[in-house]
């Protein structure tokens, strides 16, 4: 199924927001003397994994609301239950590819499990910025 615009407009911003928050921790990681190429990698390995697995959530959210909106009671139970099971799933490859990251490529752990945080933060960021500029459009 082909990603509706809402859903490649989202991942955009989210990988927007992620990037910039990498960068951020890079210079953290500068200032502090530790940054390395464990750290650059962990840190791009680690945001690309997020965005991916917001892009998944993205997909699974279309597919579920197209079942979800047909009259058949089945359909949208079933589609429920694939959001639930995507999201459990989603949450274990994420957790496999960490573990991945810093067991096996021996990558930095703090650059490597961060990132996994990113799209959060850019959620919350950019909901703030929402609000904001709502209140003020009400004031005009």
């Amino acid at each position: 199924m082909k990603p509706q615009e809402a859903v490649v407009k989202e991942t955009r911003n989210i990988a927007v927001g992620t990037a910039v928050l990498v960068a951020i921790m890079y210079a953290v990681y500068a200032i502090v003397g530790r940054l390395d190429a464990n750290v650059l990698l962990g840190g791009l390995y680690a945001g690309v994994v997020a965005v991916l697995n917001f892009f998944a959530l993205g997909m699974t959210v279309q597919n579920a609301v197209d079942g979800i909106q047909s009259e058949d009671e089945a359909q949208s139970k079933n589609a429920r239950s694939r959001v639930q099971l995507s999201y459990s799933m989603r949450t274990l490859a994420v957790f496999g590819l960490a573990v991945l990251a810093i067991a096996v490529l021996k990558l930095d752990p703090l650059a490597s499990l961060l990132p996994l945080l990113f799209p959060r933060i850019t959620i919350a960021v950019m909901s703030i910025k929402s609000h904001v500029s709502s209140k003020g459009s009400e004031k005009e």
